[in-house]
């Protein structure tokens, strides 16, 4: 038994070992710690680049394409939040 596991273990290289544990801190961190609970967006990106890193794909073109996607989505939520604002207004008086 020892043995098949040894085998499996050394089959995995060092990305997917990092990647198993960083899957694992996400997944169980936030319940276990308040402080991570309270800034769960500063932990999903520290998780993440420590992912990329990990994963050897931390690259000008990734840092790019994550500084430039969440605009739009960014300005949806903005948007939602200002017509949700007003027309909270109009519900409440109705």
């Amino acid at each position: 038994m020892r043995r098949m596991i040894r085998r499996i273990i050394d089959a995995m290289p060092f990305e997917v070992w990092a990647n198993i544990i960083i899957l694992l801190f996400v997944l169980v961190g936030p319940f276990l710690v308040h402080r991570i609970e309270r800034n769960l967006e500063a932990f999903f990106f520290v998780m993440g680049a420590l992912s990329a890193l990990a994963s050897r794909v931390l690259s000008v073109h990734l840092i790019g394409e994550a500084l430039r996607y969440p605009i739009p989505i960014t300005i949806a939520v903005f948007i939602s939040g200002t017509l949700f604002t007003w027309g909270r207004r109009w519900v409440d008086r109705g």
